[in-house]
This record gives C-alpha cells, sequence and structure tokens, in this order.
C-alpha cells in the first residue's frame, strides 16, 4: 500500500453520510444467569482490545488513508457519531504509520479537556513532546515551536491529534491556521481533528472554511453498509457484514460455536445492524436483545426480541 500519495485539496467526504443521527445506546453487561441460559462462560461482547478489532474493508482502506495524512502533514477532519469507533481507527492508522516511519515520526496526542484548550496548551504540548520546553511569552512559544520542527526537518514529522474537536473554540482553529503556516519546502505538521458531527457543522461557518482550504473530511463508515457498483446505482445489503462481525466478537472468545444456535435468524441479525450501524453501538444492542430472548425464555436472538430493544429506546 502506497503511503506517500499527494494531500488531497478541498473538502472530501470519502464515506456516505446518514439521513439521520444514529441513537447510541448504553452498554450494559450479561448477568451470570443470562450468560448460563445461552451457554457462554464469559461476555463476548466485553471490551474488544485493538488488536482484536474487526477491521472491515472501508474502515481498512481508512486506515491507510489517515497513516499517510501523518506521514505526508496534512489537514483531516474526521467525523463520526459517539462510540462509532473513531478513536480506534486513529490509533490503528498511528500503528500503521509508526510502521513506516519508526522514530521519525512524533504523533501528539492534545492531553487535556477539549473545551479547555487554548493556544498556550497547543504550543506546549507539543513542545513538551519534541523537547520538553515551555516558555511562557507567546511570540517566544511560536518561535521556538517552528525552530524545533525546523531542527527535525526534513526527516521528522509531527502529527497532532486533537480527539472531541467539535467542543474546540473559534479562536482555537485560528491558532491551528497559525501552527499549519510553519513551513520550509513542505508543511511541518500534520493535524487530525477528531469529532461528532457537530464539528462537520462548524466546518461550514467561513471563517474557518478560509483557514483549512486544503483539508480532507472523512466520515466514519457504518458497519451496516456494503457498497457494490452495478453501472450506476449502489446497491447496500446489511445482514452479511453483521453476522460476520457478530461472528468475530463471538469466535475471539471461544464460543463460534454457540454463536451460530444464538444468533441463527438473519432478520434479527439485520434488525440488530440497523439498529446499531457501528461496531461498538451493534454489540451493545446485541446484548439488549439477548437480554430481551432471555426474559421471553427463547435461546434464539428473534426479531421479536430485536424489536423490543427498539420500543424500548
Amino acid at each position: 500500500m502506497n503511503l506517500a500519495a499527494a494531500p488531497s485539496r478541498g473538502f472530501s467526504a470519502r464515506s456516505s453520510t446518514k439521513e439521520a443521527p444514529v441513537e447510541m445506546f448504553h452498554k450494559n453487561d450479561l448477568l451470570p444467569d443470562e450468560l448460563k441460559w445461552f451457554g457462554l462462560k464469559v461476555d463476548p461482547f466485553n471490551e474488544v482490545f485493538d488488536e482484536e478489532q474487526f477491521v472491515y474493508p472501508e474502515l481498512e482502506a481508512l486506515r491507510y488513508q489517515l497513516a499517510n495524512a501523518m506521514l505526508t502533514n496534512q489537514v483531516v477532519f474526521l467525523i463520526g457519531d459517539s462510540g462509532s469507533g473513531k478513536s480506534t481507527l486513529i490509533r490503528m492508522a498511528e500503528e500503521e504509520a509508526l510502521r513506516t516511519a519508526g522514530d521519525k515520526l512524533k504523533p501528539v496526542w492534545c492531553p487535556v479537556n477539549t473545551a479547555r484548550i487554548t493556544d498556550v496548551v497547543l504550543d506546549e504540548t507539543l513542545l513538551d513532546a519534541l523537547r520538553g520546553l515551555s516558555p511562557s511569552n507567546t511570540t517566544s512559544r511560536a518561535k521556538t515551536l517552528r525552530n524545533v520542527m525546523l531542527e527535525r526537518h526534513p526527516t521528522f514529522k509531527t502529527a497532532l491529534i486533537i480527539d472531541d474537536a467539535h467542543r474546540l473554540r473559534p479562536a482555537v482553529f485560528m491558532h491551528l491556521r497559525t501552527l499549519r503556516q510553519f513551513e520550509t519546502a513542505r508543511r511541518l505538521l500534520a493535524i487530525i481533528l477528531i469529532g461528532e458531527p457537530a464539528l462537520a457543522m462548524l466546518l461550514k461557518r467561513d471563517d474557518i472554511q478560509n483557514v483549512f482550504g486544503r483539508s480532507r473530511l472523512i466520515n466514519m463508515p457504518p458497519l451496516t453498509a456494503v457498497h457494490e457498483k452495478r453501472g450506476s446505482k449502489t446497491l447496500i445489503t446489511k445482514p452479511a457484514r453483521v453476522v460476520e462481525f457478530l461472528r468475530h466478537v463471538f469466535e475471539r472468545v471461544g464460543h463460534g460455536a454457540e454463536f451460530g444456535q444464538i444468533w441463527s435468524d438473519e432478520r434479527a441479525i439485520g434488525m440488530v445492524g440497523e439498529l446499531g450501524q457501528y461496531p461498538m453501538n451493534v454489540m451493545n444492542v446485541a446484548t439488549l436483545a439477548m437480554k430481551m430472548a432471555r426474559r421471553a425464555g427463547s435461546r434464539v436472538v428473534t426479531p421479536e426480541a430485536v424489536n423490543m430493544v427498539g420500543a424500548r429506546s
């Protein structure tokens, strides 16, 4: 996979957008009685570590795009609902970029509450990460930060990553422009902003569009959409991908056989996908559906059980 592609110009959406926000369901654990009812020893929906993630093709493509952005000093906005896997995707991209660049790349995650981020916080976060310096004067900070980046140029790369960027104040976007203006023959800093759909609304402001005219906007792809181009039509098939995902979740804890028994109704799986859409949310919906099935005395999750989940929301 080539990670040296040139950055794109202007905002560009890389995945389908949704007509309405996805309802996010809270995490629930399967109780001991419920686990016993379904013949399970452990809860398959407990936290999934990054190395156990179900990486579907759209997510795999975005991992390489984001890794490329870190290595070529691009500005990227990653948009998705809470729980859609944005931060996990960025960590996967970070690992991919580090495999390519090794110690020549320094990803810097801004460590504070996003609503409290100021220009001082951004500068000092970068300086602490790159050299451990924290000058108090604004002019000195900017000058020192630029000098530090120039000292590491051209072999060293820095990627500033800010989560919950939809909470940033407009003034912070202006300062990010200042950081982007640090350049020699090329930009010295990649900026990755992660946020909920409200971030996309912020980007419609003229002042912010002017700041980030050469940027990439990426929407998190839902687990449930499989796009197949046939002529001018885009077909969307949902249940198959959700079946793969849920099977993966069960198999990673040694319950592949039980999956086939509990989730034998493809209609129910399709409904879980419709409600959840994103991996974490699908797991939360699936947990609730199993609880409803147990309450109804069924060892198979049925469409009726999933309907009860939707009715409670």
